[in-house]
């Protein structure tokens, strides 16, 4: 009677083992196979971007995960492998534009982007606390801290934040935005989430093309095709006000104390700086921020003014052209900057 039960227990066993792995194997082939979609989906709307046909922009995805949302994820990874990283804190300002086929950095250097596609002062900040509480800065590490329009926005929740739920290798503290890590145990659960976040993009991609079944002309897919044209109501999205601006300052001083920085000024649409909210953004970077930069011997470069309206594929981030200009240039400063150490 004990060796039946025995067998019956072990029959038990063997099912629910046979049941974990046959789903743990789904997984695997569902990430692979959103990262094979995405892949396409960045393929097939490249030429479009290159093209200029207006709003399009491409790519959006790298290994399944959304580039300016949750490709942080891989990058964290990269950040313990890299000897030499230079670590882009910002927006979709600051990754879209970036053309890898242009990246030419000496010295081994090579970007890395703690990025929020929704950036804003919040996120920069998590970004920070991240790259502290997983590696921390190398004394080799250089850190490219943006400033853009989308750094004065006020959000309650930072887009960061959901994918860091949704990861759960890492909590964010509400109250003071600083990151801790979770338990070690968890491992194969952030394996899982990690899948799940890819197989949710592709899901995304799909009910966003039932949306545009409706809509004439070129069908575009998720992010691929955007639409910031009307400046006024991009402005409308941000909101400066002194504690946020008391927020980026801290966090440059603090990240000038213990890494090699550089701040970005990044380029602004000229209809975008014509509103009240452009004004006022360069108001403040020209008067308060600059002299800020300029005490503490802060690494800055401006490029605010370098693109004409027509020169935006989606009126916030660079053409194609534009793009590759801009990575050219910044290659230049980058690559002075490496000399310099």
């Amino acid at each position: 009677m004990k060796n039946r039960g025995m067998e019956v227990l072990g029959r038990y066993i063997f099912i629910v083992l046979a049941i974990g792995s046959i789903a743990l194997f789904l997984l695997y082939m569902g990430g692979k196979g959103a990262i094979a979609i995405t892949d396409a989906a960045n393929d097939y709307y490249l030429p479009f971007y290159k093209q200029n046909v207006k709003g399009f922009v491409s790519p959006w995805y790298r290994n399944g995960l959304h580039i300016v949302d949750e490709e942080f994820v891989d990058e964290l990874d990269q950040l313990k492998e890299n000897e030499k990283n230079i670590i882009v804190i910002g927006s979709s300002m600051s990754v879209i534009p970036l053309r890898e086929e242009e990246v030419d950095l000496r010295d081994g250097y090579q970007y890395l982007f703690l990025v929020c596609g929704n950036g804003s002062w919040r996120s920069d900040r998590i970004m920070d606390n991240l790259v502290r509480q997983a590696e921390g800065y190398d004394a080799s590490d250089i850190v490219k801290f943006e400033i853009s329009f989308s750094t004065f926005r006020d959000m309650e929740k930072s887009i960061t934040e959901t994918v860091l739920d949704k990861w759960g290798k890492y909590s964010v503290n509400k109250k003071n935005l600083s990151v801790k890590k979770n338990s070690f145990i968890e491992r194969p659960l952030h394996w899982i989430n990690l899948q799940l976040l890819r197989m949710q993009n592709v899901w995304e991609l799909f009910m966003s093309g039932l949306e545009q079944l409706r809509v004439p002309g070129i069908k575009a897919l998720g992010n691929f095709k955007n639409n910031y044209f009307n400046y006024e109501s991009v402005a409308e999205s941000c909101n400066m006000t002194q504690s946020m601006q008391d927020s980026v300052e801290k966090e440059i001083l603090k990240l000038n104390q213990d890494s090699n920085l550089v701040v970005e000024l990044t380029c602004l649409p000229p209809g975008l700086a014509a509103t009240d909210f452009g004004r006022e953004l360069n108001r403040y970077i020209d008067t308060e921020l600059i002299p800020l930069l300029e005490k503490n011997k802060i690494i800055y470069l401006d490029y605010r003014n370098d693109y004409r309206d027509d020169e935006f594929a989606d009126g916030v981030h660079l053409s194609y052209d534009a793009a590759c200009r801009y990575t050219r240039r910044l290659n230049e400063d980058m690559n002075e900057l490496i000399g310099k150490r």
